[in-house]
């Protein structure tokens, strides 16, 4: 078996990315010009692709990476989100612990993706996602280890909409705030006040929030008491007041709508599957005896596979409001020298271990006629979006030699294990909690 670590998304590059992004740079008039641009296109096609595939809609050739004009004065890699706004897809090259803003890029945005590069530019990895920063700081740089999980982006997406929907109905703060703000775009409006929620506590948000709704009034309309321009009255106390009660009671009615729900108690997933299955308690540590032919799960029109595991096709059509699961499609190694679509399929295994209900997706993959590529990743399944801390995934040979470990730490949403085999071939996994575990033997 060959290792292939990978515990972020990999995105696989077209070559029509590729001639795209040559098309862009030569139009630039040096060199180094050129390189950023070809990057920088490569980055926001990967992006692209990613949201293509979770079904988000996208508007490439609105952003101003498309505009031939603005690409060649200023370092952009922005993908409009219709409705919604620009991420900015900044490319992280190799050893890089940090993505690098230029001022153009730290105003205007829903939120950042970082690009990893590697020396050969065939895929990227995607490394996570930032939100929306606040343009008067003027950060320069943002440090990798701060970006959230990339599969997350799919509940920020949803917070931003749900305030546009509050926004554009008759609500009497929102119309106040409309009023006011006229000449502001309500998406950033929007992406402004989620990042105040996000990043003060509750007693500091009507101070935070009135110096962020006052610095978007237009200067010449002279009513903010701090804001970009030099025409300012920071003496009228009234004025102050009166941002500060409206910045409370909207980012209160944002607070009640982004969380409504989350106190109730939920129906449990498993009832509202159409193809359950057992949970396995498990108590005690069980070791199946029959290993699972992988092989066998290629097999035209199969829902239930062989053991626990049922086609994760079926499994992700009928599943309900869980979007953890949106991103549950194991990501496929594909090699850089083909386009061709190769045989594969996915399955899942629902379980608890203790009381944590989770779910295996194993992904099996016919690369050439002596190579195969499995793919095993590791999701909670219950209410919880993270799996619990110092859960470890181990790829065992021979159900005993550790091959591949990954563990858990207290914010992973997911992990996940690759490597590389031969027909014929045997190993397990193994998934354990303290002392409890569970393990399935498979065949390849």
């Amino acid at each position: 078996m060959y290792s292939i670590e990978n515990h972020c998304l990999t995105i696989t590059l077209s070559r029509e990315n590729h001639l795209l992004a040559r098309q862009f740079s030569l139009q630039q008039d040096s060199v180094e010009k050129g390189k950023q641009v070809y990057l920088n296109t490569l980055a926001v096609c990967a992006v692209q692709s990613f949201l293509d595939w979770m079904g988000i809609e996208t508007e490439l050739n609105q952003g101003d990476s498309w505009n031939s004009v603005v690409r060649c004065f200023h370092n952009v890699a922005d993908l409009v989100i219709p409705n919604l706004g620009k991420l900015e897809c900044r490319p992280v090259l190799p050893e890089e612990t940090v993505i690098i803003l230029p001022p153009e890029v730290t105003e205007d945005r829903i939120a950042y993706i970082a690009v990893q590069f590697q020396e050969q530019l065939n895929e990227v990895q995607l490394l996570g996602f930032y939100p929306a920063i606040d343009p008067e700081t003027s950060p320069k740089e943002i440090k990798i280890t701060n970006f959230q999980p990339i599969e997350t982006l799919i509940d920020y997406f949803d917070r931003l909409e749900s305030a546009l929907d509050f926004f554009q109905s008759n609500d009497p703060v929102t119309e106040k705030v409309k009023t006011r703000l006229a000449e502001q775009p309500l998406t950033e409006i929007i992406a402004g006040l989620e990042r105040i929620c996000r990043d003060y506590p509750k007693e500091k948000w009507r101070y935070a929030g009135a110096e962020f709704l006052a610095r978007c009034v237009p200067v010449e309309a002279g009513t903010s008491w701090r804001g970009r321009g030099s025409n300012i009255n920071r003496d009228d106390d009234s004025n102050q007041q009166e941002w500060q009660e409206l910045a409370e009671e909207l980012l209160n009615k944002l607070d009640e709508i982004w969380n409504e729900g989350t106190d109730a108690v939920p129906e449990t997933k498993v009832t509202n599957q159409p193809l359950p299955q057992p949970m396995i308690n498990a108590e005690f540590n069980t070791i199946p005896p029959e290993f699972i032919s992988l092989p066998d799960w290629l097999q035209p029109n199969q829902i239930q596979l062989n053991g626990n595991f049922v086609a994760l096709e079926s499994f992700l059509q009928n599943l309900v409001g869980n979007l953890v699961f949106r991103y549950a499609t194991a990501p496929r190694s594909r090699s850089a020298e083909t386009e061709d679509i190769l045989e594969s399929i996915s399955g899942i295994r629902q379980f608890k271990l203790a009381e944590y209900p989770l779910a295996l997706v194993l992904a099996y993959q016919v690369e050439t006629e002596e190579q195969r590529t499995i793919i095993a990743r590791l999701y909670p399944n219950g209410e919880d979006a993270y799996l619990p801390p110092d859960l470890k995934l181990t790829v065992l040979e021979d159900t005993e030699v550790v091959f591949l470990e990954a563990i858990s730490r207290s914010a992973d949403n997911w992990i996940q294990l690759e490597f590389q085999g031969e027909p014929g071939e045997h190993f397990s996994i193994k998934i354990e909690l303290g002392d409890i575990s569970i393990m399935d033997n498979f065949m390849i």
